[in-house]
């Protein structure tokens, strides 16, 4: 399972039904795979360095150097069997590439366990790491739909608590493009009040941002934009052309 996946719901089936067939599993193993590395995690403990002295550790999906940890679990590996020239299809983050992947498993993960007709579309921007900037488009069909925004915010961000900021839009707006976006954000919001910022958060601590000791007073805020047309107001905010 994963506490990004709905409850009873795990990552092997999820893989299945994308594929369209389960997974055969032989062994433990995928059947299918054409590595496996088999290991053994014990009691041992390792810092992450190998000069002694913990400093920063492979760049991270934000684009940032990430910090080496202490007295972290060992993996012993016991055992490596490929098939015949396997085919090993790597994935180098922390570039634009990994970005795109997360947010892609991200969009699937909120619209598995926020299932609410409202939500039309869903797009985690690689600009924050495709995990902080979700732009949401909804389909709103009665005046009431004006006032789930906050509730469906605080469902998305405590369900996926790396989400830092929501972008809500119309369904006339093509989450996945920056530029139509930023038109809903720049012609149909107002921040000063269309912008709301919830505490009560845990802090992201790969986002320098939310640091303590960040000036501006760093914090662990969570914020959602309503760029949005009121429904009483389609009519005038109708959207001549894309």
């Amino acid at each position: 399972g994963s506490r990004f996946l709905p409850p009873g719901v795990t990552k092997t089936a999820l893989a299945g039904a994308l594929a369209g067939a389960p997974l055969a599993l032989d062994g433990g193993a995928i059947a299918g795979a054409e590595i496996v590395i088999e290991g053994v995690l014990g009691e041992e403990r390792a810092d992450e360095t190998v000069t002694g002295k913990l400093g920063a550790s492979l760049p991270e999906f934000l684009g940032y150097d990430g910090s080496a940890r202490a007295c972290l679990p060992v993996v012993t590996v016991t055992r490596v069997t490929t098939r015949p020239d396997p085919i090993y299809q790597a994935v180098i983050g922390p570039g634009r590439e990994q970005s795109v992947i997360l947010g892609l498993a991200g969009a699937l993960s909120v619209a598995l366990s926020v299932p609410d007709p409202l939500i039309a579309d869903l797009h985690f921007s690689p600009a924050g790491g495709g995990m902080l900037l979700l732009a949401a488009a909804l389909r709103k069909r009665r005046a009431a739909d004006d006032t789930r925004l906050a509730a469906l915010a605080e469902q998305i961000f405590r369900g996926h608590p790396f989400t830092k900021l929501i972008v809500f839009v119309d369904d006339d707006v093509d989450a996945g493009c920056a530029e139509d976006v930023w038109w809903a954000v720049t012609t149909r919001c107002n921040l000063g009040v269309d912008a709301v910022t919830r505490d009560g958060f845990e802090p992201l601590g790969m986002d320098p941002s939310q640091g303590p000791g960040w000036p501006r007073g760093g914090g662990a805020g969570r914020t959602f934009v309503d760029a949005t047309v009121p429904y009483a107001h389609r009519a005038s905010a109708r959207r001549s052309y894309r």
